[in-house]
C-alpha cells in the first residue's frame, strides 16, 4: 500500500480508470432498460457530472501532482497528504448519486475536490515561479468554478446546461494547450529516433489556433445556437486541423502511444466540425454528437494515452504500448465512433450505445489491469556505471538542483531519469563536467520488487 502513495499518478489514475469503466455502462443501462438504476440516482445529471467533474478531475490530479513538481522543483505530494486528497475524491464520488438525486444545496460539497486541487496547483506553480504553466492552474480553477455552477443550478438556481458546457470548454482548452505541447514534442522525439524528418512547428499557427479556439469556446458556452458561434466553431476546426496536419501523426502508426495522441487531437477537430454543422448546415447532426466527439473521442483518447505514458515512464519502463494498451486504445476509438454515429442507426441505436459503452469500459479495464502492478509495487533504485567510475555520482545530484536545471548545465538528465530515481548519493562530488565527455553509464532505472 505504501508504494501506492509515492506518486500522485498512482492512486488517481487507478481511480479514474475504475470510475470510467463503471460510470458509462451504468448510465447507458439505466437510460435504456433499468428504471431501478435511475431511482438510485444514476441518471443523466449524475452521468454528466461524474464524467466531467469526477473522472477528468482524477486524471488531471494524477497528471498535475506528478508533473508540477518537475516543473517547479518543489516536493511532490506523497504519503498522508496524498491519501487525504485521494480520500476526498473517493468520498465525493460515493456520495454523488445521493447528493445529486436530493437536488439540494448539500450537493455543493461535491465541488470540494476540484477546488482543493486548483488551489494546490496554483500555489505550487506560483511558489516555483514557473509562470508559463500558470494558465493550466487557471483552467483547473475554471473547471472547479463550472462544477460549483453546475451543482448550484441543479440545487434550484437555474439550468445545468451552461455550466456543463463551461466545464467541457475548460477541458477542451486544457487539451488544446497541453496537447499542443506534448503531441508535437513526443512525435518529434519518436521520429528523430528513426531518422525521419522532424515535425514542423510554427508558433504563429499555435497562437492562431489557441486564439480562435478560445473565441469559439466563449461563444459556445454563452450562445450555443447562434450562427456566429457556428462560424467560430468552423474556424476553430480548420485552425486545429492545420495544426494537427503539421505534426505528421500518420507517420507514427507503428507506436499506439504516439498515434493515440494524434487520434485524440483529431477528435477535437471532428468535434468542432460537428458543432459547426449542427448550428449552420446539417439538421441531422445534433449537439450531442459534437459533445460526445469531444468527450468520448478527444478526452477518452488523450486521458488514456497520457495516463499510459506517465505510468510507464515514471516507473522506468519503455514508452511502448504492449498488447493490452494497444487494445485499450483501439477500444476507445471504436467506442467513440459508435457513440457519435449511434443517432444514424435508427432502431438499433440502443444496442449500438450498449456496445459503445462496453468498449469504453473494456478499454479502461485493460488499462487498469496493465498499470495496477506498476502502481502497487515499490520502486528499487539501482545505479549502474559501465565505464566511468564517477558516472553514478553524475546521476545522483541533489533533486533541487536537478529539477531546476542548475546541475552544471546538464538539464538533459531531468528529462531522461525517472523522478523517483533522483536522490542525493553519498561520496565525493563528481569531477568537472566536459561537454565532450561521453555518456559512459546506463540510465537509472526502476526495478520492481
Amino acid at each position: 500500500m505504501a508504494g501506492l502513495l509515492t506518486q500522485g499518478l498512482r492512486p488517481f489514475f487507478l481511480a479514474a480508470a475504475l470510475l470510467a469503466a463503471a460510470a458509462v455502462p451504468l448510465w447507458t443501462l439505466a437510460a435504456w432498460r433499468s428504471e431501478n438504476l435511475l431511482s438510485l440516482g444514476f441518471d443523466l445529471v449524475w452521468h454528466s457530472h461524474e464524467m466531467l467533474f469526477g473522472f477528468t478531475a482524477a486524471v488531471i490530479a494524477g497528471f498535475t501532482l506528478t508533473a508540477v513538481p518537475n516543473w517547479t522543483g518543489r516536493p511532490a505530494l506523497t504519503g498522508g497528504p496524498l491519501a487525504l486528497l485521494a480520500g476526498l475524491w473517493l468520498v465525493t464520488r460515493l456520495a454523488a448519486p445521493g447528493l445529486l438525486a436530493a437536488g439540494s444545496w448539500s450537493g455543493l460539497l461535491l465541488a470540494l475536490f476540484p477546488l482543493v486541487l486548483a488551489g494546490h496547483t496554483a500555489r505550487e506553480i506560483i511558489a516555483g515561479k514557473t509562470w508559463r504553466n500558470l494558465p493550466i492552474a487557471g483552467l483547473i480553477a475554471l473547471l472547479a468554478g463550472a462544477d460549483l455552477w453546475f451543482l448550484a443550478a441543479h440545487g434550484g438556481v437555474g439550468d445545468t446546461a451552461p455550466a456543463a458546457r463551461l466545464g467541457l470548454a475548460a477541458l477542451i482548452a486544457l487539451i488544446t494547450v497541453i496537447g499542443g505541447r506534448i503531441v508535437p514534442a513526443f512525435t518529434a522525439n519518436w521520429l528523430a529516433a528513426r531518422q525521419t524528418p522532424a515535425v514542423r512547428l510554427g508558433p504563429g499557427v499555435d497562437r492562431l489556433a489557441l486564439a480562435v479556439t478560445g473565441a469559439a469556446l466563449v461563444a459556445w458556452v454563452g450562445w450555443p445556437a447562434h450562427p456566429l458561434t457556428g462560424y467560430l466553431a468552423a474556424g476553430a476546426g480548420l485552425a486545429n486541423a492545420f495544426r494537427w496536419a503539421r505534426w505528421r501523426g500518420w507517420q507514427c502508426l507503428a507506436e499506439p502511444l504516439i498515434f493515440g495522441l494524434h487520434l485524440g487531437y483529431l477528435w477535437l477537430v471532428i468535434g468542432w466540425g460537428l458543432t459547426a454543422a449542427a448550428i449552420l448546415w446539417v439538421p441531422s447532426v445534433t449537439h450531442g454528437m459534437a459533445q460526445h466527439a469531444f468527450t468520448a473521442g478527444a478526452i477518452g483518447h488523450m486521458t488514456l494515452v497520457v495516463m499510459s505514458r506517465a505510468a510507464l515512464g515514471h516507473n522506468g519502463l519503455p514508452l511502448k504500448a504492449d498488447a493490452l494498451l494497444s487494445a485499450a486504445i483501439a477500444c476507445v476509438f471504436v467506442g467513440a465512433v459508435l457513440r457519435v454515429t449511434a443517432n444514424f442507426t435508427g432502431a438499433a441505436a440502443g444496442p449500438v450505445l450498449m456496445i459503445a459503452a462496453s468498449l469504453w469500459s473494456l478499454a479502461f479495464l485493460l488499462f487498469f489491469s496493465r498499470i495496477l502492478p506498476l502502481c502497487w509495487r515499490r520502486c528499487r533504485r539501482i545505479w549502474r556505471a559501465t565505464v566511468k567510475p564517477w558516472a553514478r555520482y553524475s546521476l545522483a545530484i541533489d533533486v533541487r538542483h536537478w529539477r531546476t536545471g542548475r546541475c552544471m548545465g546538464r538539464d538533459i538528465f531531468a528529462k531522461t531519469i525517472p523522478s523517483c530515481c533522483r536522490r542525493r548519493c553519498s561520496g565525493s562530488p563528481p569531477p568537472p563536467w566536459s561537454a565532450r565527455a561521453p555518456m559512459a553509464c546506463s540510465l537509472a532505472m526502476c526495478r520492481l520488487k
